[in-house]
């Protein structure tokens, strides 16, 4: 039997993948407000330990990361993602330069590098 090694954050999503209810979406391409209402909707049935997001997140399109970072759409539980093949939207990308702290901006939303 596959058993998670120990590897800090790692080991808790891998954890919570093992014992929990998760739902994984594939791209969304940058339709953010939808797909957290839909979560929200779900999560409110189901009650998931976390949703994973395997396809691409965001699109070239930077009006919704805007709307994200200004709190005006709400992650309903953890969310982790990775980066497709559309890269990150330029404004996460200046804030990162500016070693400021993006995921903190957006509550339950975790990068898997």
């Amino acid at each position: 039997m596959w058993t998670p090694r120990r590897c800090g954050a790692h080991h808790d999503f891998e954890r919570a993948l093992l014992i929990t209810n998760s739902i994984v979406v594939g791209n969304v391409r940058g339709q953010l407000s939808s797909l957290f209402t839909k979560l929200s909707t779900l999560q409110a049935k189901q009650n998931f330990a976390l949703a994973l997001v395997t396809g691409n997140l965001f699109a070239e399109d930077d009006e919704t990361v805007a709307d994200l970072l200004a709190g005006k759409i709400t992650i309903p539980l953890p969310t982790y993602f990775t980066v497709g093949s559309t890269p990150l939207p330029q404004s996460i990308i200046n804030k990162i330069e500016k070693d400021e702290e993006v995921w903190s901006l957006v509550p339950d939303s975790f990068r898997v590098d």
